[in-house]
């Protein structure tokens, strides 16, 4: 699915893409420079909006260094192999964002670092397995883009509400969903490899 959304949301901002930087390393360090300060606005809990407004920039940028790369023609192994590993810093640093903004208590913790394992594996396994000669693109169904807007739309129902249960439940079902998206792509691509 990582295709489909990040695609459509491309071509809805194709538009700016002229009043974009040139250079496209500069809008990856600026989305991981807003998604760490995801953190410390976590602990500001009496404006609890302002991690889903993060969250939401976080992902702006996250396709605007794309659009920028292709506009300007400087797509690049260097730049794509930047926006990779820093996407890996982003992702932890938010989930740790909302662990934080529910008072960091014993089960937002251990579903918090259930969720960083599962983000950070569902990433490698691509990874490897591209590196191995597959194709793994849209392979899950609980890619990058997918966790964002999840995490995004978790966060700003709890600034609306405000019930430690929303990120309680809501951070459970990421963790599980993580997982399960790392085991689906490891036995896709173990298959696809067992068959060549």
């Amino acid at each position: 699915m990582i295709g489909r959304v990040k695609e459509a949301l491309e071509h809805a901002l194709v538009r700016i893409a002229p009043a974009l930087p040139r250079n496209p390393n500069l809008l990856t360090v600026m989305g991981l420079m807003v998604s760490l300060a995801a953190i410390p606005a976590a602990l500001i809990r009496q404006y609890p909006v302002l991690l889903p407004i993060i969250v939401l920039v976080s992902g702006f940028f996250d396709v605007a260094d794309g659009l920028s790369a292709r506009f300007n023609n400087r797509v690049s192994n260097s730049g794509a192999f930047l926006d990779s590993a820093l996407d890996r810093f982003e992702d932890s640093a938010i989930i740790i964002a909302v662990a934080v903004l529910g008072g960091l208590s014993d089960v937002l913790l251990i579903e918090a670092y259930v969720a960083v394992v599962g983000s950070l594996l569902t990433s490698y396994m691509r990874a490897r397995a591209e590196s191995l000669g597959l194709r793994m693109l849209g392979v899950g169904f609980f890619e990058r883009p997918e966790r964002l807007i999840y995490i995004f739309t978790l966060t700003l129902i709890y600034a609306l509400v405000r019930r430690i249960e929303i990120l309680t439940y809501g951070m459970g079902l990421f963790a599980l969903i993580t997982l399960v998206t790392a085991v689906q792509r490891t036995v896709v691509a173990y298959r696809l490899l067992k068959n060549h």
